[in-house]
């Protein structure tokens, strides 16, 4: 399991990807803020994603599993796993990831690449490949 930061405020690695990710002129704001997750959209092709706030070390990008991410995921050696909502056939009220999807409806039921960055670099370089 994660370490996160005490009062679960954004970790100094978070604070660093939200700061490149709305830097960055790829991207912008898709909902505010929410406390645990940022969550963002391509400008092209307006493809949502979210990233979380609060790991000290390693931050989790919810990503779309296509092709293109993928290959960018496995260049940069990171371990990565499809995420499905109520993955458990004995527990059909659980929503199994992050709880916050739940209320982004381009998000929610989709599946998810579950994807942990250790830096800024690494998830730039992994969400470049999001279209």
């Amino acid at each position: 399991m994660a370490r996160t930061t005490e009062s679960r405020l954004p970790s100094p690695l978070g604070k660093s990807i939200q700061t490149a990710v709305e830097g960055h002129g790829r991207y912008d704001v898709h909902h505010p803020a929410k406390h645990y997750h940022c969550t963002y959209r391509t400008r092209g092709a307006r493809t949502v994603f979210a990233v979380e706030r609060v790991s000290l070390d390693a931050i989790v990008m919810w990503l779309p599993p296509t092709k293109p991410v993928k290959r960018a995921v496995a260049t940069e050696g990171v371990v990565a796993e499809v995420s499905l909502p109520y993955p458990y056939s004995d527990k059909p009220d659980r929503y199994g990831r992050l709880s916050g999807l739940r209320s982004i409806h381009e998000l929610a039921m989709e599946p998810l690449l579950r994807v942990k960055v250790a830096s800024t670099g690494q998830a730039l370089r992994i969400l470049y490949a999001v279209a």
